[in-house]
């Protein structure tokens, strides 16, 4: 009995899938120093005798600790990589692909009063060509905790009051920004007036 040649591909296919997972779970003697991570990961390719895949860029200024032992690659990598904010996965091919663990974020306050000096509650604050939305307080105070790095246009507004904008608020990862003050960095207060 003569097999379809299509269906003899895919059962090679398949049998060669398996044994590359089943070579990716085999424990591996690794002798790693303390190092960059960029440097690390590629001997621990080399060692593994598996494709990672990685943002040199990214990892030549984030060190790792040593990593001596017998393990399996998938487990040396996440100890290799622990507490760096970076992590691996493996994708369909078998290689292992290390990226941002999670995105790094900064984040906006600040407080919106009346010409009055009373707080404005209850104000729709938003950053321009985002999603992101917030609304004051009872002290007209608003807060953005995960805004990605960049630069932003503030707006405020609410039915019956005059649109408030603030362009050039930056945002740096890692960093809160107050967007309500002056050049010397003390408090100023930002003014919504009524719409007559």
């Amino acid at each position: 009995m003569r097999l379809p040649r299509d269906f003899t591909r895919r059962l090679l296919f398949c049998l060669g899938s398996l044994l590359a997972v089943r070579a990716l779970a085999t424990p591996v003697d690794f002798n790693l120093p303390a190092q960059s991570a960029a440097s690390a990961l590629l001997a621990f390719s080399q060692q593994a005798h598996v494709e990672v895949l990685y943002s040199y860029d990214d990892l030549k200024a984030v060190s790792v600790g040593a990593l001596t032992g017998r393990y399996e690659p998938e487990a040396a990598l996440k100890l290799l990589l622990q507490n760096t904010g970076f992590a691996a996965r493996r994708n369909l091919r078998g290689k292992y692909v290390v990226t941002r663990a999670t995105r790094p974020t900064g984040s906006i306050e600040g407080r919106i009063l009346h010409q009055t000096g009373e707080p404005a509650r209850g104000i729709n604050v938003a950053l321009a060509t985002t999603r992101l939305r917030a609304l004051t307080d009872e002290s007209g105070a608003f807060v953005f905790p995960a805004v990605p790095p960049g630069n932003y246009r503030l707006v405020a507004g609410a039915i019956g009051y005059q649109l408030l904008e603030q362009p050039g608020v930056v945002v740096e990862a890692g960093h809160p920004r107050d967007v309500i003050t002056n050049p010397q960095h003390e408090r100023t207060k930002a003014f919504l007036s009524k719409v007559l």
